[in-house]
C-alpha cells in the first residue's frame, strides 16, 4: 500500500513534513529520487516503465504526489497515473487551476489520489474516484494511501 504522511504549519521550523513510501509492483523498474536528467529542477523518483513519478518536487517549490486507488483488480489499462506527477512539476499553473483543467481527463487513468502544491502555498487534493473537485488541504496532519484522503 502507497502512503503519503502530511504535516502543514504543524511543526514550528518546517512549514510542510512529507513522509512517503512508494508499493509498487516489485518488477516494475524504476530510479530512486534524484535531480531529472532532461530537467535539473526536478527531483523525483522515476517509473522507467511510463517515464512518470509518484513524487517530485522542483527547485523553486512545486511538488506533487499520487497513491493508487485500489479497486480489486490489477489496473493496467489507461495513462500512467505518474504522468501527472511529471507534467505538474513541469507546469507553471497554480495547483487548483492546474487540477481543474484536467478534470476533462479523469476518466483517461486508472484510479488515483494526487496531491498538488507549492511549498508555503496551498496543497490540494484530487482524486478520479467520488468527489472529483479539487480541493483544499488544511493546516494539520493528515494521511492518504489508496483510499480517501484523511480516510478513517
Amino acid at each position: 500500500m502507497c502512503l503519503i504522511l502530511l504535516a502543514i504549519e504543524s511543526h514550528p521550523r518546517f512549514p510542510l513534513v512529507i513522509a512517503a513510501n512508494r508499493d509498487e509492483f516489485h518488477d516494475r523498474p524504476s530510479l530512486p529520487a534524484a535531480f531529472w536528467r532532461e530537467n535539473e529542477q526536478v527531483w523525483g523518483g522515476r517509473d522507467l516503465r511510463s517515464g512518470g513519478s509518484w513524487l517530485a518536487v522542483t527547485r523553486a517549490g512545486r511538488l506533487a504526489m499520487v497513491t493508487n486507488v485500489r479497486e480489486g483488480i490489477r489496473e493496467s489499462r489507461g495513462r500512467s497515473r505518474g504522468e501527472l506527477v511529471r507534467r505538474f512539476a513541469l507546469s507553471d499553473l497554480g495547483p487548483a487551476d492546474w487540477l481543474r483543467e484536467r478534470r476533462a481527463e479523469a476518466g483517461d487513468y486508472p484510479g488515483f489520489n494526487l496531491i498538488t502544491g507549492v511549498c508555503g502555498g496551498d496543497l490540494c487534493y484530487w482524486s478520479n474516484r467520488g468527489r472529483i473537485v479539487p480541493e483544499r488541504i488544511s493546516s494539520g496532519i493528515h494521511g492518504l494511501s489508496n483510499g480517501r484522503l484523511d480516510a478513517s
